[in-house]
């Protein structure tokens, strides 16, 4: 676990969530690590100023994809499901995430098909950058 504190970010991921920040929108991670492991881990990539929140299922005991697992971003972040883009490298952590209502996002580095429970992610892409392809659509 102590290596998740120190994994190297892949090249893109900085200058896309500058590139977000620079548009004025919200950023977060929802983990299902704890606080302590996120922070260690956002410090050692050096992204700390282009992160707002950092949000962990710890406090309610449920991981990913319960519902109220999503419901910890609107409970952080006064926003409405439909205003938020989850991202995750996770096709089952997008998979919930579209279950709880927000437009998705799967980053597919590996080209991996997607899971056969539908409904598919609304965008999905290599690397970080079709975020922002997402955010323009």
């Amino acid at each position: 676990m102590q290596q998740y504190a120190r994994l190297t970010p892949f090249p893109e991921n900085l200058a896309v969530l500058q590139k977000i920040k620079a548009m004025g929108l919200t950023t977060a991670i929802l983990s299902n690590g704890s606080i302590d492991m996120l922070a260690s881990a956002v410090q050692s990539a050096q992204m700390g100023k282009v992160l707002d929140h950092l949000i962990s299922v710890d406090p309610i005991r449920l991981f990913k994809t319960s519902p109220e697992s999503y419901g910890l971003v609107q409970q952080t972040i006064p926003v409405h499901k439909q205003e938020v883009l989850f991202v995750s490298s996770n096709a089952w952590d997008a998979l919930g995430a579209t279950w709880f209502g927000f437009t998705t996002c799967w980053v597919n580095r590996q080209g991996l098909p997607f899971e056969a429970l539908e409904p598919k992610p609304h965008f999905t892409g290599p690397d970080l950058t079709s975020v922002l392809a997402s955010l323009e659509s």
